[in-house]
């Protein structure tokens, strides 16, 4: 069984948020039975970064502290299938700090912990992931003002949000639509905007705002997939 952690890009400015891809892969002849689920809020996952020359230090974020509202049931991993989680990083609520605070090469490595315990494949430690970090662009300095605040940190990592977080966001896109920093901004409001929505819980404004967003989301980052979904829409019935 193999663990690995990745990214697709391989450098970043500061303060951005680290997407990471955790992938699980039964690289043996045979099938393996466990969970394969690696999840910081299931408590089965630790993700660890450093900046080089520093310590690895573990990554705390405030889903960690909730208990986790799903059963996880064992499922078969067939030779060579894997499995692929993400997480988003950001914030670490224990130091208090941005995960990206400076500029300069920074590391990150995953262990994972599946059950039974004495499984060989109970404990996995991930390969080391490498990214460069530089310098905020110039032009960056006011939205920085803006960006730069723990709520709007904790709800771009899908940790607990506050409504001001939400109206932050708002009002950063509003303000700063071309900064380096909206995707990530954007990303985090159309997943709070979507809890409020699903839930029941959202105004007929902001209902239409993550319409909006969601399809600007959709549009950048799967532009596959909506080609795909354009064409079935297009294809003639038979």
């Amino acid at each position: 069984m193999s663990f690995v952690i990745s990214t697709d890009r391989s450098s970043y400015y500061v303060l951005e948020p680290v997407r990471v891809a955790l992938i699980l892969r039964n690289e043996s002849a045979d099938p393996i039975r466990g969970h394969f689920l690696p999840n910081l809020e299931i408590g089965n996952l630790d993700i660890f970064y450093r900046r080089q020359g520093g310590e690895f230090v573990k990554y705390s974020c405030a889903r960690q502290a909730r208990p986790p509202d799903v059963i996880l049931l064992p499922k078969t991993l067939q030779p060579q299938q894997e499995v692929k989680e993400e997480e988003i990083l950001v914030f670490d609520t224990r130091r208090g700090q941005y995960i990206l605070e400076e500029p300069g090469i920074y590391e990150f490595k995953a262990i994972y912990r599946d059950s039974p315990s004495d499984s060989p494949n109970a404990r996995l430690e991930s390969n080391i992931l490498r990214v460069k970090v530089e310098p905020a662009p110039g032009n960056e300095r006011e939205a920085l003002k803006l960006y730069e605040d723990e709520g709007l940190a904790r709800l771009i990592q899908h940790d607990p949000y506050s409504e001001e977080a939400l109206d932050q966001a708002v009002q950063f896109l509003e303000t700063y639509h071309y900064s380096v920093y909206a995707p990530s901004v954007r990303s985090g409001l159309v997943w709070g905007l979507g809890r409020k929505v699903h839930s029941q819980r959202a105004t007929r404004a902001e209902r239409e705002l993550y319409e909006t967003l969601w399809a600007e989301e959709v549009q950048e980052r799967y532009p596959e997939e909506l080609e795909k979904l354009e064409e079935h829409k297009n294809k003639p019935k038979p």
